[in-house]
């Protein structure tokens, strides 16, 4: 019988002591029933989560996502996503680490609260097949990858839907170059997915092969978030791969770097009404969107359907490069003012069309325009350079106007980096259209494609020709009629191409080389491919002739051609050099010698000398292993300097990597040696036999510089066998090569301890030091044996480190002295602690010091002496055979503070007066210590501290304030005595006087006891002598003051008088014959010296005779006041009209919002209807007394609405009425609507339920309480800790013991009901107990 139907003593008092054991230990733990029918003990997750909205913590709209999709429910936390089985809302309690795919059940709702899911392997981490939403209330929760694991965030077939969280840290795993499968770092969407991103983010992902942030193959529709700093490092997409929908409504794509299409790389269909596009990288071009049709891609789609989208400063290398397209632009609904998008345009020639409104068809099967093109809607459209102009042509096209001018290496800006020759120089213009499509022109000139070429015979160029292919194809002759396609036999014949197609192409089937240079000749390409070229000779892309120079230059390439019967039996299949080769390509060109295919030399077969300055040389082929040099072939001079790269060339059909052979020592350019970035990338593999040990590999390429370290290391050689290249002496000479050991540390211990490593048959110890006791680090000689070199390039003497650490100090490594009391009374001296290192430790060095307080108000010392509590630190400093490491010691320093005395002396005062100084004496102070270190104050007692009356009784005492000393005061007494008054008058208390020059004024003060002295409070008016005599200097007023001194008998008097020197009236003649004319300004008409107009802007509105204020202002206008006179003015007469606010002017009557707009009249009654002006403040202003409550802010508040328009009145938080409970929202006391969430804490209906005893025949249960609103179980009244219904349940009794059950109860034996009854009453403790504990965190 199971053990879950046991039911003995020993078993129920196991279960007591597991109940008391929880209630011991509190709020942390629970005690729940399990399936083995025993009660266990289980941590409680401290995990917090509020119900929330899918779209995170509170609701809100963006695109689809309405009030309508609000989710107000509960949510199930999990701590494992294999716990996740069925549908439902759930959401993570902890981070999560997975071993394998997740795949979410269908209906899932997963909101990763904060934490993280990381995939810890070699797979995509979730893949979605069912309905599927991702959310985060935290706004910091991940779905990503272990550090070195590969494998996409989500890779979705179904439907996803993200408000929150982000896919990031994600690398697509490494591929087979050949294999045509797409993938993406973040986030996979094929099939017939539908993915909608409302927020959140896709960041910082990496696509090796792939997109870095989305890979799109199905629907996806962006309201929201961000896709930001994804990378694609090889291909296109950084942010985006579009292979089929993709709906911009909303968010941002930002920094994110690719090839092609950093921000989004188009292959099918983009429809943009908003969001933004900024800050997003290409290698190439289309640092925003890449939308270029070409023939694998057949879509490239964008259609504009309105809002405010933006795509700015996004940058192709460091050039603008927002929207890149080669396809005309189409516009259902025009976009609104704020919308900015950048254009690149590449195969647009003068007059096409750029934007256009898209069509539909009327029920007459009559097409019509689906909206119309404005002037306007041109400044929405911003060209990224200014190689072409947008115009609006009419409501139903944008069209550009190109001019065909640009440099020969068709780049602006500096000139003198990478990527040119030394003619190239300035702006060419290309001044003859060619227009013959069988034939190249062969005469001295520069000239520009109009069309694509195919010859009808090779063409020979003897003279310095400059073409520009513009974007068109020269195709070959099949063969017949010469080798070649271009056989330049002298002159220079220079190529560039100003578009991204241009190319000279062999002809299908045909048997010919694209260019041969003949000797004296010079062939320059600075653009264009020369591609598709098959031979049955050496070279199939160009071949270079003895004497005879070739220049790659910028972005001109030679790609996809064979050498050779079966495509790739000769040798040279891209370029073969016999003359001067030289290749100096811009390191943003991808692959300029790439795909090409011959026996040996697949890239480049070099006879000559080949100068390779700046460029990549990839993806080249070697037919068969017994081939070499898939990249390059060497069997002449090979200089390698600048940013080079040979990179990822094969032996054919996935054979291995065959980068460079040599048969001869290859040349490190200067610009290399000076610190370029040159690197051959996987192999450089040497000719064995003919090289041998010692050898030189590489050299410098001038007589005068030795090959650095730094160059040294860019190169990779293999295939060496036991042999390694050594920098010796400034070159890379071949050895055979041995490796360094590696040394295990040591750690102090007092004992004598030995070198770990013993001599080997590659290199024997020679010197240093074997033993050693001390920490330190020593020093052993190691040299390689004869004919082995040090793996990193060095064949001398090495010293080799081994270590002995010091020891990590402890308080039991030291003995430490405290003096012989704990505690002492302050005595000015130091009390100090004494340590010593405990044997067999040497050699440590440590101080003590005395410390207080904490954080920012800690203080230390070494000398203790003031009276506190100090904690002691043993510092133990970094140095001999133990590490640095500070010890506070368990047991502190006391000091206690002295007993001293202060006596204060008795003190009197005069009444009225300042209090005297008050003294006093110290007794018991500390030698050395004075009564300044108390730092005393003297003064009265509080209650004593008002009293200024002759008689009262005052108090002296004193404060000391120093914590070394516990001070007692004896207090003294402050005696008051009376002083009598004396009162000053002034006969005359105010005196009015008139200016005039030299007035003076003279009046005594009578009743001093005490001297006199008499002050004016405005000396610049008038001034008073000691006498009383007041001299006046100008008018105003001024107080004359006398006050009689105080002194130990009498209080002080004084008396006061105000004088006031009033302005002479000024002297003047009246102006006359004034004229002005009506609706001029005053200021027109002149008046003579001395007078102003009082107001000079007042209009003569009126026309004949009519009078003006005007103001007379003497010379001196400090003692003689203005006049103001009333002057007559003749005002001619004048119409005119003004801004008069009649009635019958009124043009458009005032609204809520809108003021009266009234015609321009004229007093006369006359309106001009040309003008108009609106009158500031006539709106009737909004009716919000008389309108409707309305919810707003997500019914967080509310708001009235006029009743005359739709506005809202300012909104306010609702008022509680009735509050919300966890089945009902609140009603707003003040407008009677609902608002707001339930409150799933507040239970209306909330019952009690008593604990029964379990029995045989059915179940029992514990003490709890249910709320029927809401359909939950609680442990407690207050409703706190929510159980589930099966923890409220205690199983009924096993019935296999029913013979022991009987037995029970004829004896009387009630032991177990005992027990059961005690068990339940100790289950209600831990759960009351559990609740207060958490009601106090």
């Amino acid at each position: 019988m199971e053990e879950k139907h046991m039911r003995t003593p020993t078993h129920l008092l196991k279960t007591l002591m597991l109940v008391v054991t929880a209630f011991v230990l509190g709020a942390g733990f629970t005690i729940v029933n399990n399936s083995a029918g025993i009660f266990t003990t289980a941590a409680w997750a401290d995990e917090s989560h509020t119900d929330h909205c899918i779209c995170g913590a509170a609701h809100k709209e963006i695109g689809d996502h309405k009030d309508s999709n609000e989710y107000t429910g509960s949510w199930t936390g999990v701590d494992d996503l294999s716990k996740i089985t069925s549908s439902g809302y759930y959401y993570l309690t902890g981070d999560v680490t997975i071993s394998q795919a997740w795949s979410p059940a269908g209906g899932v709702v997963l909101c990763l609260n904060g934490h993280k899911i990381t995939a810890d392997g070699d797979f995509n981490a979730i893949k979605v097949d069912s309905e599927f939403t991702i959310t985060d209330c935290k706004n910091s929760g991940k779905i990503s990858h272990t550090s070195g694991k590969m494998g996409c965030g989500v890779n979705n077939t179904s439907k996803v839907y993200m408000y929150g969280g982000s896919i990031c840290d994600n690398r697509e795993p490494t591929r087979d170059p050949h294999d045509a499968t797409t993938y993406a770092g973040g986030v996979i969407n094929s099939g017939y997915a539908v993915f909608k991103m409302y927020g959140g983010s896709i960041s910082n992902n990496v696509g090796t092969d792939g997109a870095g942030g989305v890979l799109n193959k199905a629907q996806f529709y962006m309201y929201g978030g961000s896709i930001s700093n994804n990378t694609a490092e090889k291909r296109d997409g950084g942010g985006v791969a579009n292979r089929s929908q993709f709906f911009l409504r909303g968010g941002r794509i930002a920094g994110n770097t690719a090839r092609k299409g950093g921000g989004i790389w188009n292959y099918s269909s983009l429809d943009i009404s908003g969001g933004s596009i900024t800050g997003n990288t290409a290698r190439e071009a289309g640092g925003g969107v890449y939308n270029i049709k070409d023939d694998t891609n057949t879509g490239a789609n964008i259609m504009l359907e309105g809002g405010t989208p933006v795509i700015e400063n996004n940058k192709s290398g460091v050039q603008n490069s927002n929207l890149y397209t080669d396809q005309v632009i189409k516009m259902k609904v025009p976009p609104v003012s704020g919308t900015k998008i950048g254009l690149t345009l590449k195969n647009f020639t003068s007059g096409s069309t750029v934007v256009k409104p898209t069509t539909s068809n009327t029920s007459s099967n009559q097409e019509v325009y689906d909206c119309e093109l404005t002037e306007e809607h041109l400044n929405y459209f911003i060209p990224d350079n200014s190689e072409f102009t947008l115009l609006w042509s009419d409501k139903t096209k944008i069209t550009v106007r190109m001019a065909h001018k640009h440099t020969l290496c068709n780049m602006t800006g500096d000139h003198t980096g990478t990527g040119h020759s030394d003619s190239c120089s300035g702006v060419t213009t290309y001044e003859t259209p060619w227009t013959y499509n069988t034939k190249l022109p062969t005469e001295v000139g520069t000239y520009y494609l109009e069309t694509d070429v195919t010859l009808d015979a090779p063409v020979e160029i003897s003279k310095d020709v400059t073409l520009c292919l513009n974007g068109h194809t020269i195709k070959g002759t099949n063969g017949d009629q010469g080798p070649e396609a271009i056989l330049v036999t002298s002159g220079t014949l220079k190529i560039t191409n100003c578009q991204s197609a241009g190319q000279i192409l062999g002809k299908d089937n045909g048997k010919q080389r694209g260019v041969t240079v003949e000797s004296g000749a010079a062939f320059e390409l600075y653009g264009g491919v020369i591609t598709k070229f098959r031979t049955n000779d050496d070279g199939a892309g160009v071949y270079i002739n003895d004497n005879a120079t070739f220049g790659l230059y910028t972005s001109g390439a030679v790609r996809d051609n064979a050498a050779g019967e079966g495509y790739g039996t000769r040798n040279g299949g891209g370029i073969y050099n016999k003359g001067t080769f030289t290749m100096n390509c811009l390191t943003s060109v991808t692959d300029p010698i790439k795909n090409n295919k011959a026996a040996n030399g697949g890239g480049v077969y070099n006879k000559g000398t080949f100068l390779l300055s700046n460029g990549e040389i990839s993806s080249n082929y070697i037919k068969t292993a017994a081939g070499s040099g898939a990249g390059i072939y060497n069997d002449g001079t090979l200089v390698i300097g600048g940013n080079s790269w040979i990179n990822n060339n094969h032996v054919y059909d996935g054979g291995t990597l065959d980068e460079v052979f040599t048969t001869k020592c290859i040349k490190a350019g200067s610009d290399l040696l000076q610190g370029r970035s040159a690197n051959i990338k996987e192999s450089l593999k040497l000719d064995m036999d003919k090289f041998k040990a010692g050898d030189k590999v590489i050299v410098s390429s001038t007589d005068d510089q030795d090959l650095s370290k730094d160059v040294f290391n860019r190169f990779n050689f293999v295939n060496l066998g036991n042999s390694t290249v050594v920098l010796k002496d400034g070159a890379a000479v071949l050895y055979n090569k041995v490796d360094v050991p590696a040394v295990d540390k040591l750690t102090y211990d007092g004992t004598e301890q030995s070198f770990p490593i013993k001599a080997s048959d590659n290199f024997t110890i020679t010197g240093g030091k074997e033993k050693a006791t001390n920490a330190g680090t020593y020093s052993v000689s190691l040299t390689p044996k004869a004919n082995y070199a040090w793996s990193d390039g060095t064949v001398g003497e090495k010293s080799v480190n081994w270590i002995i650490a010091p020891k990590e100090p402890s308080a039991e490594d030291f003995t430490v002295n405290y003096p012989d009391a704990d505690a002492w009374v302050y005595d000015k001296t130091s009390k100090t602690v004494t340590a010593a290192l405990k044997s067999p430790y040497t050699d440590a060095t440590f101080t003590i010091d005395y410390s207080w307080g904490t954080g920012e108000n800690k203080t230390t010392t070494q000398n203790p002496v003031d009276a506190r509590e100090y904690t002691v630190t043993l510092h133990v400093s970094a140095g001999g055979n133990f590490a640095a490491k500070d010890i506070t010691l368990d047991k502190k320093l006391v000091i206690t503070p002295r007993p001293a005395t202060i006596k204060v002396d008795d003190a009197q005062k005069y009444e009225g007066s300042s209090d005297p100084t008050f003294s006093g004496t110290v007794t018991g102070l500390a030698e050395g210590d004075t009564a300044a270190d108390l730092n005393i104050e003297y003064k009265r007692a509080d209650v004593d501290k008002d009293k200024q009356k002759v008689g009262e009784d005052i108090e002296i005492t004193a404060t000391g304030n120093n914590a070394n000393y516990n001070v007692t005061v004896k207090p003294a007494k402050l005696t008051i005595l009376p002083k009598e008054d004396q009162t000053l008058n002034f006969e005359k208390k105010s005196h009015t006087v008139t200016y005039e020059p030299d007035l003076t004024f003279t009046q005594a003060v009578q009743g001093a006891e005490t001297d006199v002295t008499y002050t004016s409070d405005d000396e610049s008016i008038a001034t008073v002598d000691q006498d009383g005599k007041v001299t006046v200097h100008k008018a105003g007023t001024v107080t004359i003051t006398a006050t009689a001194a105080s002194s130990e008998r009498y209080n002080e008097g004084a008396d006061s008088y105000t004088l006031t020197i009033k302005k002479a009236e000024p002297v003047y003649t009246m102006p006359s014959d004034l004229n002005g004319k009506q609706y001029e300004k005053l200021s027109t008409v002149t008046l003579p010296s001395g007078w102003t107009w009082d107001d000079p802007g007042q209009e003569m509105n009126q026309d004949g005779s009519h009078t003006f204020d005007a103001i007379f202002t003497p010379a001196d206008t400090e003692n003689y006041n203005t006049a103001k006179v009333t002057l007559t003015v003749e005002v001619a007469h004048t119409h005119k009209f003004e801004m008069l606010k009649v009635d019958k002017a009124v043009k458009t009557p005032a609204t809520c919002t809108d003021n009266t707009v009234y015609y321009y009249s004229c007093q006369c009654g006359e309106l001009n209807t040309e003008e108009t002006f609106e009158a500031a403040d006539t709106a009737l202003g909004h009716d919000f007394e008389n309108g409707t409550w309305q919810n707003v802010e997500n019914d967080t508040k509310h708001a009235k609405k006029c009743s005359r328009c739709d506005a809202l009145d300012t909104a306010e938080s609702h008022v509680e009425g009735t509050p919300a409970t966890c089945t009902s929202k609140a009603v707003c006391e003040t407008c009677g609507l609902t608002y707001g969430e339930f409150d799933p804490d507040n239970h209306s209906d909330l019952k009690h339920v008593s604990a029964t005893m379990p029995t045989k025949d059915s179940d029992g249960n514990i003490e709890y309480w249910y709320c029927e609103g809401c359909h939950k179980y609680f442990g407690d009244a207050a409703a706190t800790r929510e159980l589930t219904k099966a923890d409220t349940i205690t199983s009924k009794l096993p019935a296999d013991q029913k013979s022991e059950d009987q037995k029970s109860a004829r004896t009387g034996d009630d032991m177990d009901m005992i027990l059961w009854f005690t068990l339940l009453l100790l289950s209600g403790c831990a759960v009351t107990g559990i609740a207060t504990r958490n009601r106090m965190r």
